[in-house]
């Protein structure tokens, strides 16, 4: 029928993992986490799949790194990025 419903604490670790993928463009994390205007605490936090972010933050990580939310949401090999030219 349609996919299968992913448990929070998947969801939360596949975040996690395509955040880490994000952010491997960065010099670090506290620099990163500066530019997003996100707790650097906060942000390991979500890097390390321990904590989701309120939709708030999720769309201005969303807005920076200009993907769509539900982009983060699937496994780290099908994540396609798309460049404007």
């Amino acid at each position: 029928m349609g996919k299968e419903l992913q448990k929070p604490a998947e969801l939360r670790s596949m975040f996690g993992s395509n955040l880490r993928n994000l952010a491997k463009e960065f010099a670090s994390i506290s620099e990163l986490s500066r530019q997003l205007g996100i707790n650097r605490t906060q942000f390991n936090r979500y890097l390390s799949g321990e904590s989701f972010p309120r939709p708030d933050v999720l769309a201005r990580i969303c807005f920076f790194f200009k993907i769509d939310a539900r982009v983060l949401l699937e496994p780290v090999d099908r994540i396609q990025f798309q460049v404007d030219f």
